[in-house]
């Protein structure tokens, strides 16, 4: 049997305020050294590019447990913290909530899962081939599918373009027309990709699966480079997150070690990347 979630909250070590705000801070920073580079060395373009796109998703990641109020340990810089990461990705923490606990709550159910339903038309349910599922990534309604909310539908929109406009304006006017392009395609491209493949890895082919336990996976990274950089803030315990949402990044690791100590059945499963990327055909 899988360990209560009293026995797993227990475990919890939240970050202090001081260092959560660094953790927000630092996929920026990444992003600004990664430009500086391109307008270098423009032939750094794609890989940086790419790069950058996975430090979006760490933005992301940070939102959601944020989202849970689990970023960090103080609740109102939780709240101020995540509003801000809200804002940087066109939306409020309170939207974002409301979508994200409807994964949770409706995980299996596409019509009512707010965070997935954009995926219905990639068959997130069914099973297909890597091959498939890695040319999807050159299908234009990919891009549409999680294109983010720009304009001036609300305020917090109309801020977040205005920013990002004049910042690219400001990047042309200094003439770091590579940095622009870089900007442009991470947020219109990599973002996309970067996030799609990760949701993939999360849910694909067992989406519909007949019990909640068997709709997730964890993707296991044993490298901690190589985890830093494809699943930032410990998001490779997916399974582990769907079962205890309220359990922050930090304990996700001493989570999965009790469950495999309790659980004969969960031990049985493959969780790490490379044995779920050779599967993904069959899953």
């Amino acid at each position: 049997m899988k360990p209560s979630p009293t026995e797993l909250y227990r475990l919890q070590n939240k970050h202090r305020s001081s260092m959560a705000v660094l953790h927000a801070l630092s996929p920026w920073l990444w992003m600004a050294l990664s430009m500086a580079l391109i307008q270098r060395l423009p032939w750094l373009l794609p890989p940086l590019c790419l790069f950058m796109g996975t430090r979006l998703r760490h933005v992301s990641n940070l939102l959601h447990w944020a989202s849970h109020g689990a970023l960090c340990r103080n609740r109102r810089t939780n709240r101020h913290l995540g509003e801000w990461l809200a804002w940087s990705l066109f939306t409020t923490l309170d939207e974002y909530r409301r979508d994200h606990l409807s994964h949770h709550a409706h995980l299996g159910h596409l019509a009512q899962d707010r965070d997935f339903i954009k995926l219905a038309a990639f068959d997130i349910t069914a099973v297909r081939s890597r091959a498939s599922r890695l040319a999807d990534l050159l299908n234009w309604r990919l891009l549409w599918a999680y294109r983010l909310p720009w304009g001036f539908g609300s305020r917090r929109q109309a801020q977040a373009t205005v920013l990002h406009g004049l910042l690219l304006l400001t990047l042309l006017a200094f003439n770091w027309a590579w940095a622009a392009l870089a900007w442009v395609l991470t947020w219109g491209v990599t973002r996309v990709w970067v996030s799609y493949l990760t949701d993939l890895l999360d849910h694909a082919g067992i989406y519909g699966a007949p019990t909640r336990p068997e709709r997730s996976r964890n993707c296991i990274v044993a490298s901690a480079w190589l985890r830093a950089l494809l699943f930032p803030a410990q998001d490779c315990y997916h399974q582990v997150h769907h079962e205890y949402p309220a359990l922050g990044p930090q304990a996700q690791a001493l989570a999965h070690q009790a469950w495999l100590e309790t659980d004969p059945a969960y031990r049985a499963r493959p969780h790490s990347l490379g044995q779920w990327w050779h599967l993904l055909d069959k899953a």
